[in-house]
C-alpha cells in the first residue's frame, strides 16, 4: 500500500449470466482516511454497484481499534466513496469490525468480535438492522445468499458453520455444520459459499478439502466431500457460481513434487455429483510456471474468473474453448 493508501480494487460486475465487465481501478481514501496499520483493503465484499472495503485496525483518531467498511458505489464507470461504516453504539474494544465481510444485493453482513452485523442498503445509505451473536471463537468466513446467511467459525477441533434464515433484522439460526467424526484439526469453516441450495465449506489444513451441503425440505445435510491430493491448503477459497465451482490450493506438489506452485480447480455438478472438470495454475498461458500462491478468489461467471495471488498479482481465466487461456492484470 502506497503512502497514499491506496488500493487496486478488482472487481467483477455481473450484468447477465453471459455477460461481465471487468474494471481494474486504484482507489484512495480521503487525505484524513486510513493509516497505514489499518489495513484498509483487508477484504472486498461486491455486490452490483456497491462495494465494501474493510478496515478492521481502524482506530478513528481514538486510542483503540474499532475497526471500520467504507462503502463504494460504481457511478458511471467510477467508483466513488460513499459511506464510512463503524461499530455500532456500544462499541467493543479489539472487535476487528470489518475483518470479515460479505454481501448479496442489498444485504451487508460484518464480523465484529464474535458477532455479525447485518446492514440493508435503503435510500442510498448502508443502515445497520441487527447483530447475531455466535457467541464462538473468531469468525473465520461469512457467506450470504438471498435469506440464508452462514458463519464459518474455523477453530481447531471446534470448529463449525452455523446457517441461519431470516431477512433484515430478524435472523434465526437453522443450523449447525461440521466436518466428519474423527476427521480432527481441518479448519473447517475457513470459507463459504453458498448456492440456491448448496453450501460448500472449505477445511484447507493439510492437504485440505472441501465438504458439500445441500439443503432438502428444509434440512441440511453433508452430501460429498471434494479433495485434490496432490494439493495442500485445498479449499483456502470457495467460490459457486450455477452449475460450477471454482477452489483454490495455494501449494500444489506436481509430477515434479515441487510446492511453489498453486491451482485453481474448476468442478461441474453432474448427475452424479461433482466432477472436476480442470486445474489451471496461475500463469498466463505459454509462459513458465510462477511462485505464487492462490489467495482469494473475486467473482466467477459463465466466461471468466478471477483470482489474486499472495504476491498480488491478480489473473483472469476465459472458461471456453479447449484452450482456456490465463491472463495478468496490470494494476
Amino acid at each position: 500500500m502506497s503512502m497514499k493508501f491506496k488500493i487496486i480494487l478488482f472487481l467483477a460486475l455481473l450484468f447477465t449470466d453471459a455477460i461481465i465487465a471487468f474494471q481494474a481501478q486504484r482507489l484512495a481514501l480521503p487525505d484524513n482516511g486510513a493509516e497505514p496499520h489499518d489495513r484498509f483493503g483487508s477484504t472486498v465484499a461486491a455486490s452490483g454497484d456497491w462495494a465494501a472495503i474493510s478496515a478492521p485496525n481502524d482506530s478513528s483518531g481514538t486510542e483503540n481499534a474499532y475497526g471500520s467498511v467504507y462503502m463504494y458505489q460504481r457511478v458511471t464507470g467510477e467508483w466513488l466513496l460513499r459511506q464510512k461504516l463503524s461499530q455500532p453504539e456500544p462499541r467493543t474494544k479489539q472487535s476487528a469490525f470489518g475483518r470479515v465481510t460479505a454481501m448479496d444485493a442489498g444485504t451487508l453482513i460484518v464480523s465484529c468480535g464474535r458477532a455479525v452485523m447485518v446492514y440493508l442498503l435503503q435510500e442510498d445509505q448502508w443502515r445497520y438492522q441487527t447483530t447475531v451473536i455466535t457467541r464462538d471463537f473468531g469468525i473465520s468466513s461469512l457467506a450470504i445468499r438471498g435469506g440464508t446467511l452462514a458463519i464459518g467459525l474455523a477453530y481447531e477441533e471446534q470448529s463449525a458453520v452455523r446457517v441461519y434464515s431470516g431477512q433484515g433484522a430478524v435472523w434465526s439460526q437453522e443450523a449447525v455444520l461440521t466436518s466428519q467424526p474423527g476427521a480432527g484439526i481441518e479448519n473447517f469453516g475457513s470459507a463459504l459459499a453458498l448456492g440456491d441450495t448448496s453450501l460448500l465449506v472449505g477445511a484447507p489444513a493439510g492437504t485440505g478439502r472441501v465438504y458439500v451441503f445441500e439443503k432438502v425440505s428444509g434440512s441440511w445435510s453433508r452430501t460429498g466431500v471434494l479433495t485434490q491430493p496432490d494439493c495442500r491448503g485445498f479449499g483456502s477459497s470457495v467460490v459457486i457460481h450455477g452449475t460450477r465451482v471454482m477452489i483454490s490450493a495455494p501449494h500444489y506438489e506436481g509430477a515434479q513434487n515441487r510446492d511453489i506452485l498453486g491451482r485453481v480447480c474448476f468442478y461441474q455438478h453432474r448427475q452424479s455429483g461433482w466432477e472436476l472438470e480442470r486445474s489451471v495454475r496461475p500463469a498466463p498461458s505459454g509462459s513458465p510456471p510462477v511462485e505464487s500462491e492462490i489467495t482469494s478468489m473475486i467473482a466467477l461467471n459463465d466466461e471468466t474468473a478471477i483470482f489474486v495471488s499472495a504476491q498480488d498479482s491478480v489473473f483472469t481465466i476465459t472458461l471456453s474453448g479447449t484452450e482456456w487461456p490465463v491472463g495478468h492484470v496490470d494494476g
